[in-house]
């Protein structure tokens, strides 16, 4: 997340007057198939599924809250 957070900033500001925006999204924990197809779902640590986002419902309200310039 620090490289994406790093080439936002950096787009950000080499984009800057050109009318684009730049976002970057880090989520918190997201159950995604990357552990499984990783082989490191054995080495992260078990937390509750109540703090896992959901990854529909992630990528729609990003894509909502950019629409509407949020």
């Amino acid at each position: 997340k620090a490289y994406v957070t790093n080439l936002s900033e950096a787009l950000h500001e080499e984009l800057r007057g050109t009318g684009v925006t730049v976002s970057a999204l880090c989520p918190g924990l997201v159950r995604t198939e990357f552990q499984s197809i990783s082989n490191t779902s054995d080495t992260r640590p078990e937390f509750p599924s109540i703090v896992y986002l959901d990854v529909d419902v992630l990528v729609r309200t990003a894509l909502e809250d950019a629409a509407d310039g949020r």
